[in-house]
């Protein structure tokens, strides 16, 4: 793991996807916060296609967020429904690629 500011991220998916990393910082430059979700990459029809995403082929990667477990302080013990319309809230402005 490598601390980068408040963003700390996996050395190898660091590698495998810094551009959408890079999004994912600039779109949450002071978020203190902890996201869970998925890195994935859409066919046509925005299906996701696990190949393309291995073989860093077709659409560029996009990461769909599930649900936000920190965010300045611990959220995992509050209700689920909640932790997503803060997560909604967190993500209102940031690009197509921060699903």
């Amino acid at each position: 793991q490598r601390n980068k500011g408040p963003h700390e991220i996996n050395q190898r998916l660091l590698r495998a996807f810094s551009e959408l990393g890079k999004q994912i910082s600039a779109a949450l430059p002071n978020a203190r916060a902890v996201i869970d979700g998925e890195i994935c990459s859409l066919d046509r029809r925005g299906r996701p296609q696990f190949k393309n995403l291995l073989f860093h082929r077709g659409n560029p990667p996009c990461f769909f967020a599930f649900d936000l477990l920190t965010y300045g302080k611990d959220l995992r013990t509050e209700r689920l429904l909640d932790r997503k319309q803060e997560l909604r809230r967190l993500l209102a402005r940031s690009p197509d690629s921060l699903l």
